[in-house]
């Protein structure tokens, strides 16, 4: 039985281990950015540009010139998500990304 856990079937079909780079799911992400035009251009790209599917955006009320941007995304894969992460912290407009949470496993 290589790959798979007897202990965690709970009596289900056996399922294959993967590593977490391939884990899919949808993301609940919250960030702190500039109150500025072009970022939420600039976020989206990086999204398209990592093959992320963004499902929904919300900006909060704006403080101290400041806003929070909650997105969650499609299912995907955690390597792509990671990677998008990474470059959206990038951004010199985005002051924070507070928060990444796996949803809809």
């Amino acid at each position: 039985m290589h790959g798979t856990s007897r202990a965690l079937n709970f009596g289900q079909e056996e399922k294959q281990i993967v590593s977490m780079g391939e884990v899919e799911a949808g993301y609940f992400m919250r960030l702190i950015a500039a109150d500025q035009t072009g970022v939420l251009a600039a976020i989206s790209k990086v999204f398209s540009d990592s093959n992320v599917s963004i499902r929904s955006v919300q900006q909060k009320d704006s403080t101290d010139k400041n806003a929070e941007i909650v997105i969650i995304t499609h299912k995907v894969r955690e390597s792509a998500m990671q990677k998008a992460v990474e470059e959206i912290q990038k951004i010199a407009l985005v002051k924070e990304v507070c928060s990444l949470i796996r949803v809809g496993l």
